[in-house]
């Protein structure tokens, strides 16, 4: 009787250890490298289907595409604004999961929650790591813009103006120490010989390390702003695409006539106007809903992902 009751608590104790819950306790301790939950692989059967995802550090939603013509396929990660889960994301989604493309929409947008979302994808058997993209909206594109590891990244109304003025500031700054250089100048020879997509994935798993950035050189960047948005000047927008294409990147700029900021916020009744958190500063930022401008940005975002993670 003690023998028996003996090999059940041990039982017991071992499938406590690996539970999901005791799984994100050990990722997230202290000097422990980021580590993930697995994404759901239950298959879709009866359309699109919409799985709850935790991860180490944050949460959100993963969709994959009911059928897609084969496999692994490509992903987008969703990156909201500072304004958290609005609405703002379902038509590209929608979109995205159209042109055969795995969503993932992450409810915090913390660089840490979205390393471990980038990884969790990666890690993926479904998902090819060489085809990860990330959609941002003003917050999330500021963060966007500077997450490593992925092929494509659109960019909507990152707040360029405070953008290009804070990159201005960190040019003029004083020069790394030399064995910081010469660090990073073997870390890009690592990156060209074992390719972008596997240090990525690398540099996502093991946390990386301060200052080593993945450049932008052969990322295809999508920047989309309203012509008429006080947060995204046309002049800080087009300086912004130059600083990046001298980094290597390829850049795509569209600037919305008659749009201003956020203009894909769904609109709710009679409201013709909101104020949301203004990128990059402690503003606010109004808003003007434009359903119909709306639908046309979200064909446009998943044709740009389409066509540049189908390379």
């Amino acid at each position: 009787m003690a023998l028996w009751l003996l090999t059940l608590l041990g039982l017991w104790a071992g499938m406590l250890a690996a539970s999901p819950r005791n799984a994100a306790a050990e990722a997230s301790r202290p000097g422990t490298a980021i580590r993930t939950v697995g994404l759901p692989m239950a298959e879709a059967t009866g359309g699109v289907r919409s799985f709850a995802v935790e991860l180490a550090d944050g949460y959100g939603i993963f969709d994959m595409p009911e059928a897609a013509a084969k496999q692994p396929i490509a992903a987008v990660l969703i990156l909201h604004d500072a304004s958290g889960p609005d609405g703002r994301a379902a038509a590209y989604a929608e979109h995205l999961l159209g042109a055969d493309i795995a969503v993932l929409e992450l409810h915090a947008a913390s660089p840490a929650a979205a390393s471990a979302a980038l990884a969790a994808l990666a890690a993926d058997p479904r998902i090819n790591p060489a085809q990860l993209g990330v959609l941002g909206f003003g917050a999330g594109a500021r963060l966007a813009l500077e997450l490593p590891g992925t092929a494509a990244r659109a960019l909507l109304y990152p707040g360029c103006g405070s953008l290009v003025g804070a990159r201005k500031m960190a040019g003029a700054a004083a020069p790394a120490p030399l064995a910081h250089r010469v660090a990073w100048i073997g870390e890009a020879g690592i990156r060209d010989s074992i390719g972008p997509a596997e240090y990525a994935w690398n540099y996502n798993v093991s946390g990386g390390a301060p200052g080593f950035a993945l450049p932008h050189r052969n990322a295809a960047i999508l920047l989309l702003h309203g012509a008429e948005d006080p947060a995204n000047p046309a002049e800080a927008c087009a300086s912004l695409c130059e600083g990046l294409r001298a980094t290597g990147a390829e850049v795509g700029h569209q600037e919305v006539p008659g749009a201003g900021y956020a203009w894909d916020y769904p609109q709710l009744g009679a409201t013709q106007e909101v104020l949301l958190p203004a990128p990059g500063t402690a503003g606010r930022v109004a808003a003007r809903p434009w359903p119909a401008m709306a639908a046309q940005t979200a064909a446009t975002v998943a044709g740009f992902f389409a066509m540049t993670l189908a390379r």
